[in-house]
């Protein structure tokens, strides 16, 4: 049995503030572990390929490096929600900032 742990340490929002931190976990059996960790390293070797580097150079992955750049990505993804959020919100407000036009015919 494996667990998948998101843990968030400091001190700005909600029970964070208080120090109590937030911990998300999932619980994931073996088999489908493996298969995890086997396409996540299959994705990374392939973005690996698709880059141009000199297959030579480049070695084994472990599974270390493979969780770390899932995370990475997990990570990345969530900033991108981020602004892309923002990004949206900060458009309505414009949005609702202009004036309609009246154009009347006569």
């Amino acid at each position: 049995m494996g667990k998948i742990t998101l843990s968030v340490e400091g001190t700005t929002v909600g029970t964070v503030a208080a120090g109590n931190g937030i911990t998300v976990s999932y619980e994931v059996n073996e088999q489908d572990s493996e298969r995890l960790i086997k396409a996540f390293g299959e994705m990374q070797a392939q973005r690996f390929m698709l880059s141009g580097i000199d297959p030579s150079l480049l070695k084994e992955p472990t599974v270390q490096g493979i969780v770390q750049a899932w995370f990475d990505g997990v990570i990345n993804q969530s900033i991108e929600q981020v602004k892309t959020h923002e990004r949206e919100k900060a458009a309505r407000a414009a949005q609702q900032e202009v004036p309609p036009l009246v154009v009347t015919s006569k």
